[in-house]
């Protein structure tokens, strides 16, 4: 050796499966990559010791035997967490794929090996809405149930044996996509879930109507309607437009592809309340609640002479002269105690308050107290004395009313006031 000249010699080493091993390049020191990982335990590699000679192009290597990574010590018992897995709403079924388990995990925290893990026995509970599902080899995937409810469900599986006991957790998070149904200012008044919608009545006629149409489709009152209907339904949900208690209406008001149409013929004057229904499974997401309220129905009342003095016996006097009822266009649909029928108003054969499902105003006579009065009568819209009246002579005024009951299914008449539907009725003295 003492004829070489050392200083052009070299040494290096190198090592295969480097994703496992590493080895000091210079000083060949061989070690694993990392410590404490089960999925290193049984990983195999081979060592190599390179000679090179400056000047020299062959090189010299001299491999060594394998050399194999063991496990040393394990943990008996320990606990292994996914943490949460978010998974949109669906009504059908859903699983999250065990490529979402990368079972490497489990070796390194438990410090077993994937050998010793599939010898594990798995225990967990599968009726549960969401749970783990445990697969050949003990390869793990999540099952979810049709229509579960959106939020937090916490799964594990416990796997056991060889005095070994390893929980696997998970957190799986169903979320529902975020909807909202918008209602439109100028078509909803007040809160969402307690507005007004105003109906007005369409005639069939300009001129001479025979009756109203009172309908909307529900779906204009809200401006993303198709939008969100999309959405919901692509994603297995629903979204229901309804009228409450609708069977109370007595057929007055029906409600069918999302229509609402009122029988102005039948309406009583019942709210009308309608509402809106966004819905995942069982849970409602949105929601909203309005009451109908129909307008230019009812009409004006005007009143006529509200005192009227009797100044002779045997005359019968029309007290309701003067008296009408007027419509929205401001005609008139009963007058001066009668129904104003056909004409050039409204169609033949046809009752103007009938066309907005309203009826003639009833009358009641009684003494100014609100008290029987056994001197006059009321009758077709006149008033005169009866024979007790006809007989005693007044020695001081008598005074009675005969109140005019005018009344709307649709809500308030204009002008139906008590002050411009009571009329004073008087007796003078001496009236002969």
């Amino acid at each position: 050796m003492e004829n070489y000249d050392m200083s052009k010699f070299s040494i290096e080493y190198s090592v295969t499966n480097e994703n496992y091993f590493s080895i000091g390049k210079a000083e060949g020191i061989l070690k694993p990559a990392n410590y404490n990982l089960a999925s290193y335990v049984d990983q195999t590699a081979t060592a190599t010791a390179t000679v090179k000679i400056e000047g020299v192009k062959r090189t010299f290597p001299t491999s060594f035997a394998a050399v194999t990574i063991k496990e040393e010590t394990s943990i008996a018992e320990t606990t292994c967490d996914y943490g949460t897995l978010e998974v949109a709403w669906k009504n059908a079924e859903q699983t999250i794929p065990a490529s979402k388990f990368d079972l490497t995990k489990i070796y390194d925290e438990a410090n077993i090996t994937a050998t010793a893990f599939k010898q594990l026995t798995a225990s967990y509970d599968e009726t549960a809405d969401v749970h783990f599902v445990v697969g050949t080899d003990n390869v793990l995937s999540v099952a979810i149930a049709a229509n579960t409810a959106g939020g937090e469900h916490p799964i594990q599986v416990i796997f056991e044996g060889n005095g070994k006991k390893i929980t696997v957790k998970a957190n799986v998070k169903i979320t529902y996509n975020e909807v909202s149904l918008t209602t439109k200012p100028e078509l909803w008044e007040g809160d969402k879930m307690n507005g007004t919608v105003i109906f007005t009545p369409t005639l069939d006629d300009q001129f001479r109507p025979s009756t109203i149409a009172l309908s909307m489709d529900l779906t204009t009152l809200f401006g993303n309607y198709t939008e969100v209907y999309n959405d919901v339904t692509a994603a297995g949900g629903t979204v229901t437009l309804n009228v409450q208690d609708l069977a109370g209406f007595n057929d007055a008001v029906s409600f069918e592809n999302n229509v609402v149409t009122i029988n102005p013929s039948k309406y009583s004057g019942k709210d009308i309340v309608i509402t809106s229904d966004v819905k995942f499974g069982n849970t409602t997401v949105d929601a909203s609640k309005a009451t109908i309220k129909v307008v230019n129905v009812s009409g004006t009342w005007k009143p006529g002479k509200l005192e009227v003095t009797l100044t002779d016996k045997a005359a019968k006097i029309n007290v309701l002269e003067g008296f009408s009822w007027i419509d929205f266009r401001n005609k008139v649909m009963w007058a001066d105690g009668a129904d104003v029928e056909g004409g050039t108003d409204f169609a033949d054969g046809v009752k103007g308050l009938a066309v907005y499902g309203l009826t003639a105003p009833t009358c009641t006579l009684t003494a100014a107290d609100g008290t029987e009065c056994p001197y006059l009568k009321f009758e077709n819209g006149e008033v005169y004395f009866t024979e007790a009246g006809k007989t005693f002579g007044f020695v001081q005024p008598y005074e009675a009313k005969v109140t005019i009951n005018v009344t709307s299914p649709w809500g308030e008449i204009a002008g139906a006031t008590p002050s411009n539907t009571e009329i004073l009725i008087t007796i003078p003295a001496l009236v002969q």
